[in-house]
């Protein structure tokens, strides 16, 4: 018999760690089974929500963020169900339940949450840009306002489990453009998408969800498919806005090449998705306390 692979502290860690994850919060699983019914009443989803008064209220005060566009608005669960749909509201719970799962008293987690939060925003306003740009079905626009907000979750695990390394990557990436996947990949043997994908099979995430997560990095080939490509795209332009804006360039980094075919985006185009995903993260600003 040939001798056993071994493999590294690290990479045994990030499996155990892997197998000991709590799981979402009651109230949050309950929710993906009524989001996931069409049969299912605004009352139903309410009720579940409710059952979590910590997610509950978080709920209402991201809604009445100025980033949906309803500030002040919303005043009970049933009227943020009945104004932003089932979707948008499972994303918001799947989010903040999430949140939960991942939370430290650890200020450097705490911080390097907070950047992973103001990207997924991000992630998820320019992929909702390119989705409307791209005439996508207004089915595609929730998916993709999902894959967005939700592509991190990966992301959160690895710097919950490895603050200090992941922290060194993040910064790689965010201040000299290196490729996430990559420098993850040689660190762990895995990607933040992969492990995503994972977790949101673990957490019986929609199937359609669980593919978005483990794919929105590429490569990719064959037919396109739509709202992937937003979300891959979205990515990479999140990545430039939430740097400070005299550190933004021109090009749009590592976007994969069958993408950047399929957008058929000018400069002025990826200079209008920039300023509007911008404008969006700014509206989130006072929100995103609640996800660090």
């Amino acid at each position: 018999m040939g001798e056993a692979v071994k493999k590294s502290p690290q990479i045994v860690t990030l499996d155990r760690a892997m197998k000991d994850l709590p799981p979402l919060p009651t109230a949050v699983a309950k929710i993906l089974v009524l989001t996931g019914d069409q049969n299912s009443r605004a009352e139903e989803l309410e009720k579940f929500i409710i059952t979590d008064q910590a997610i509950s209220t978080k709920v209402l005060r991201v809604v009445n963020s100025p980033y949906f566009g309803v500030s002040g608005q919303v005043a009970s669960m049933s009227q943020a169900v009945l104004i932003l749909g089932f979707d948008q509201i499972r994303n918001l719970v799947l989010s903040l339940g999430t949140t939960k799962v991942f939370d430290s008293s650890s200020p450097a987690v705490k911080e390097l949450h907070l950047q992973l939060w103001r990207h997924a925003f991000a992630s998820a306003a320019a992929a909702q840009f390119i989705a409307r740009r791209k005439h996508l079905e207004h089915k595609d626009l929730d998916l993709v306002f999902s894959g967005g907000l939700l592509s991190n979750v990966g992301a959160l695990f690895l710097a919950a489990q490895f603050t200090k390394p992941y922290t060194l990557i993040y910064d790689k990436h965010t201040n000299d453009n290196q490729n996430l996947s990559e420098m993850e990949t040689k660190s762990f043997n895995t990607t933040h998408a992969e492990i995503g994908q994972q977790l949101g099979v673990m957490w019986k995430f929609p199937e359609n969800l669980c593919i978005m997560l483990g794919r929105h990095e590429g490569p990719f080939e064959g037919d396109p498919v739509p709202s992937l490509y937003a979300v891959h795209a979205g990515d990479r332009i999140a990545s430039v806005v939430c740097k400070p804006r005299d550190q933004w360039t021109d090009e749009v980094l590592h976007i994969d090449p069958a993408v950047t075919d399929w957008l058929g985006f000018d400069d002025a185009t990826f200079a209008k998705a920039k300023e509007e995903t911008l404008l969006k993260l700014e509206a989130a600003s006072d929100m995103l306390n609640l996800f660090g």
